[in-house]
């Protein structure tokens, strides 16, 4: 049997070791807004502005995106290290077997659930069946290798694995599909999605909860099992605010503690910062800003999405809409990744001359012009990057508008195929196999490839835990390649998203871990 994560794909860090983790997720200080007693160590609250919304608090059911409101609730079966590298958090270990049939997960023995339930593989095993089986399930993705759950003692819980896959469950472990929620709790049927609950098994629980507008979380009684790195703070609020300047106004007037600024909000918080307004730190992403150009209807034509593609001026954009703070990007991946090729060169680079020909190629004209509706999510930072392309088809002839939808909505007409593109964060995970069954070729994947999806059939062998990380990464390289080369994805940039905080704040942030989506855990390593 082997043992450790070795059937992973690792990432490489080639960001430089001055930057440290700053270079990977940010740098920073915090709070003097706060009531923080500094000689003491003790401090009161945390008060932070960000980007999405928490709509719901029950792990199997959280929209994508909003993960950072379940890590102070919630404990995961593992976790990602610094460097993307899979470690234990309440499975302590793991060994997988021969022929990689099933993997045995370890468990700690010395934690309890809020609710005072004690944690064990009977609670492995019922967390992963509610969440291949809850209506609504936003983790039976994730979750759809798993074929059974067997409790081999009181600490060791067995994943048997559909025949030829599992290869990523460690890393899909690491997200909400691994949290844990009590299993008293799952049997009760209680609502954990809204409002206060003691389903956890984190450092915090839930004290008040606007599912639209904010979180408020305070110090659980119990002491937790990782005591010594959990946060100092004895509350931690986080507020959904989707207007970046009135994030921005948030931190200059003590209201927050901090605020993540992203998209083109990013570069006039930096240049308010550069004029003393609050200090500004810069958190390199691992996902890339994308169109997803779904092989339906219109876009069933190679010609068209290729033609989209190279009317998209990718350096443009970085240079001038987003000013240097959103790099182009040819291949999805970016460096960190073991995947990344440092060789490869987009095939269809921006080209109007060349679009236009294939419109024309593709029976459309002058009198008969391509309408294409560009979907993004309403009032995000995408919206104005959807403005420019939009400009930029039109120039080639396309008959192109923008069309919002609010996050929950957009997300779900997209996955139920209702709209045939989708202009947002196209998520690079550590484990590009994630990527690939998520969109393409899963059970239940949002199906970019559609009746193409043969194309990508050779990384059957990529999702079988028997083969080598050698070949599963040849593997993902050649996906990535197919994917781009049909134009199922366009790459624009990979952006940074900065964090803001007052001038006087004291509090060194450096030490947060969080690498979901490169978002911060709070509720960890902090004071």
């Amino acid at each position: 049997m082997r043992t450790d994560t070795s059937l992973r794909i690792n990432i490489r860090r080639r960001l430089g070791s001055a930057v440290g983790l700053a270079a990977l997720l940010f740098v920073t200080t915090a709070c003097g807004g706060s009531g923080a007693d500094e000689q003491s160590g003790n401090r009161d609250e945390l008060k932070i502005a960000y980007v999405g919304g928490p709509a719901s608090l029950d792990p199997h059911l959280v929209r994508p995106g909003i993960h950072s409101y379940l890590f102070p609730l919630y404990d995961r079966l593992v976790q990602y290290d610094n460097e993307f590298n899979i470690k234990p958090m309440l499975a302590s270990s793991w060994t997988w077997a021969n022929d990689g049939s099933y993997l045995d997960l370890k468990l700690r023995e010395d934690v309890d659930f809020h609710d005072g339930t004690h944690f064990d593989a009977a609670a492995v095993k019922a967390n992963i069946e509610r969440g291949k089986q809850i209506k609504g399930s936003n983790v039976a993705l994730d979750l759809e290798s798993i074929e059974s759950v067997a409790v081999v003692d009181k600490y060791t819980a067995r994943l048997n694995f559909a025949t030829g896959k599992g290869s990523d469950v460690l890393d899909r472990l690491a997200k909400p599909a691994g949290m844990m929620i009590s299993p008293a709790v799952i049997k009760s049927g209680t609502e954990i999605g809204i409002g206060k609950s003691d389903a956890g098994s984190g450092p915090y629980v839930v004290q008040d909860h606007d599912p639209q507008t904010f979180v408020r979380y305070v110090k659980s009684n119990q002491k937790h099992w990782d005591e010594q790195n959990v946060s100092a703070f004895k509350s931690i609020e986080l507020t959904y605010v989707l207007d970046g300047a009135t994030r921005q106004n948030g931190v200059r007037s003590g209201e927050f503690d901090l605020a993540q600024i992203t998209g083109d909000d990013a570069i006039r918080a930096k240049k308010q910062a550069e004029a003393g307004a609050f200090k500004a730190f810069d958190s390199p992403q691992i996902h890339a800003h994308t169109i997803l150009l779904r092989n339906q209807g219109a876009l069933s034509d190679i010609r068209v999405r290729r033609a989209i593609e190279q009317a998209i001026d990718k350096e443009g954009i970085g240079r001038d809409i987003y000013e240097g703070t959103c790099k182009p990007n040819d291949f999805i991946y970016q460096p960190t990744n073991s995947v990344f090729d440092p060789e490869y060169k987009d095939p269809f680079p921006y080209d109007p001359s060349a679009a236009k020909s294939l419109l024309a190629d593709a029976g459309y004209t002058s009198d008969k012009k391509l309408n294409f509706t560009i979907v993004t999510q309403k009032g995000s930072s995408y919206a104005p990057l959807a403005e420019v392309v939009q400009a930029q088809l039109a120039a080639v002839g396309i008959n192109a508008k923008v069309q919002l939808y609010p996050a929950e909505e957009l997300n779900s007409l997209f996955a139920s195929k209702k709209i045939d593109n989708q202009l947002y964060v196209f998520y690079g995970w550590p484990n590009p196999g994630i990527m690939f069954s998520d969109y393409f070729v899963g059970e239940n994947s949002k199906d970019l490839a559609g009746s193409d999806r043969s194309k990508l059939s050779f990384l059957k062998r990529a999702e079988d835990p028997a083969t080598s990380d050698a070949d599963r990464t040849a593997l993902y390289r050649k996906g990535l390649e197919t994917v781009i080369e049909n134009s199922w994805v366009v790459p624009i940039c990979n952006s940074t998203h900065t964090w803001i905080q007052p001038n006087e704040s004291n509090l060194d942030l450096g030490k947060v871990v969080g690498f979901w989506y490169g978002s911060p855990d709070f509720s960890r390593n902090l004071g």
